[in-house]
């Protein structure tokens, strides 16, 4: 699996940076049922573009507490289902849809349970045709550091 960057400059252009790591601040998210943070974290301006980190079926969900706007995208591989979370966003470009790697699927923000703008990118597995959540019971509820995962 080969994954491109959801913002574009990360660490070039002033204000796109790493913000938070997976499984970072273990503390903080006991509370939640999560041994640490379940993603990454990118500060970045409001209305930053955001990019499909992979192609597949982008699904939109409705305003949750927790990740604000956050648009889904699905794709198969090798007999697996990715599901991964883009959480915070102001804004979605367009609806449920199939999205190319590099399209722009929303923008940035702070909605949900934020302290500012930034994006959430979540990954985890899931059996084929996105059955039941494979290694739900990690400490992440399935999510996994998708980090060594992005190509340059």
């Amino acid at each position: 699996m080969k994954l491109i960057y959801p913002l574009k400059g990360i660490g070039i252009h002033p204000g796109i940076y790493l913000t938070q790591g997976f499984g970072e601040h273990p503390a903080l998210y006991a509370p939640y049922g999560l041994i640490g943070h379940d993603g990454i974290d990118w500060g970045a301006p409001r209305s930053t573009p955001i990019y499909a980190a992979h192609g597949g079926r982008l699904v939109t969900r409705p305003f949750d507490v927790g990740y604000g706007i956050h648009p889904r995208i699905y794709w198969e591989e090798d007999g697996v289902t990715y599901d991964t979370v883009y959480g915070h966003l102001e804004r979605l470009q367009g609806t449920d849809r199939m999205v190319n790697t590099g399209d722009v699927i929303g923008y940035v923000d702070s909605t949900g349970n934020s302290t500012g703008h930034h994006l959430h990118f979540g990954i985890r597995k899931k059996t084929a045709q996105g059955g039941t959540i494979i290694n739900a019971g990690n400490g992440y509820f399935g999510y996994f550091d998708p980090m060594p995962y992005f190509k340059g």
